[in-house]
């Protein structure tokens, strides 16, 4: 992880955590001021991500902050 050694700003979720965090956001109109607090940082992990369910509130979230990242700043996902 470069960034890291660069002291870039990077931050690690689990994805079920981030998930429902991005969640509550979106069900109380604050999507978009939490995807910018996530911009602030220069590298997004998201861990575990085969755990998140696939349901359409779940994965809607996802694909926002996925789109919304594209091209702006690393997004590096995982799962086991």
């Amino acid at each position: 992880m470069a960034m890291v050694q660069q002291d870039q700003p990077c931050r690690f979720f689990p994805a079920n955590t981030f998930v429902q965090l991005l969640q509550k956001a979106k069900a109380s109109y604050e999507l978009p001021g939490t995807l910018q607090w996530v911009d602030h940082y220069a590298l997004l992990v998201i861990n575990d991500i085969s755990y998140v369910r696939r349901r359409g509130l779940e994965t809607s979230v996802l694909v926002e902050l996925i789109y919304y990242r594209y091209e702006r700043k690393p997004l590096l996902v995982k799962s086991n």
